[in-house]
């Protein structure tokens, strides 16, 4: 799935004409398709060239992204409906969500973004509204739910 989503990231960005004349051509000229790839996209735009990580980088359950640094993570269905059946499949899915905190810069620019649909009473996102206190940093948490009919 993630390897999907940066699929479409890598399309989206490379060929919508309305996206390039806002954003401008992030791909440039780069000559190394690993700088461009599936796996990973660094920017043109990059502003800081001492910093190793891409500027886009699928990463999933299954990977292990602990040398990662990132100002902005956008999980999509942490706690997918095959990983919610058992509390050992909830609680790996918790142990990643946690882990994304250690990867997420803190500073005032950094952004922890959660798309989910709620599978169990017991899962990640129930254990983050329970534990709300506990994670919310200088008030900068907020919570939206929204039912998938609307």
């Amino acid at each position: 799935m993630a390897l999907r989503n940066m699929r479409w990231c890598k399309q989206f960005m490379q060929w919508n004409e309305a996206f390039i004349r806002l954003a401008g051509d992030h791909k440039g000229s780069v000559k190394d398709k690993e700088e461009w790839g599936i796996k990973a996209m660094r920017s043109q735009y990059r502003q800081d060239p001492n910093i190793g990580e891409p500027t886009l980088c699928p990463i999933s359950i299954d990977s292990d992204p602990v040398a990662l640094h990132a100002d902005l993570i956008i999980a999509d269905d942490l706690q997918a409906r095959t990983r919610s059946t058992t509390p050992e499949q909830r609680e790996n899915c918790y142990e990643f969500y946690t882990l994304l905190h250690s990867i997420l810069e803190h500073d005032q620019q950094s952004e922890l973004v959660i798309l989910s649909t709620r599978w169990d009473n017991d899962d990640t996102y129930q254990r983050i509204e329970n534990q709300n206190a506990d994670f919310v940093v200088m008030d900068r948490m907020k919570i939206l739910k929204i039912q998938a009919r609307d």
